[in-house]
């Protein structure tokens, strides 16, 4: 008999059955949170990732909240457009936190470390 293991991640009181590459993106799901610049704070949540590494949440910066579709490609969750636009980067630390960075027109524009909250 030939047995399967079943990874779930549970967030916002939902539970998600997790293939073997999804699961592999998963430790970018969850809520996550710090202080830009040391002062203003910040959030990322991540709902979903899919098998691709198609990634849904919510950035917060202060009072402002924005929803985005992202990209999790080599350890690096990453949207927008950072050379013609506004984009963020985020990559998690070998102590487990995440440092985010935000690019405006290809100059880096701010960052943050962030813990699960």
């Amino acid at each position: 008999m030939q047995s399967f293991a079943r990874r779930f991640v549970i967030t916002a009181g939902s539970a998600m059955l997790l293939s073997d590459r999804a699961w592999a993106q998963s430790p970018f799901i969850g809520k996550w949170g710090g202080s830009r610049g040391g002062v203003n704070d910040s959030t990322l949540e991540l709902i979903t990732v899919t098998e691709a590494g198609v990634a849904r949440g919510v950035y917060t910066f202060r009072d402002t909240s924005s929803k985005f579709i992202a990209k999790i490609e080599n350890g690096k969750l990453s949207w927008g457009d950072p050379v013609n636009g506004v984009g963020f980067e985020f990559t998690l630390l070998p102590d487990g936190r995440l440092h985010g960075e935000r690019y405006d027109h290809g100059s880096q524009a701010g960052d943050v470390t962030m813990t699960k909250v």
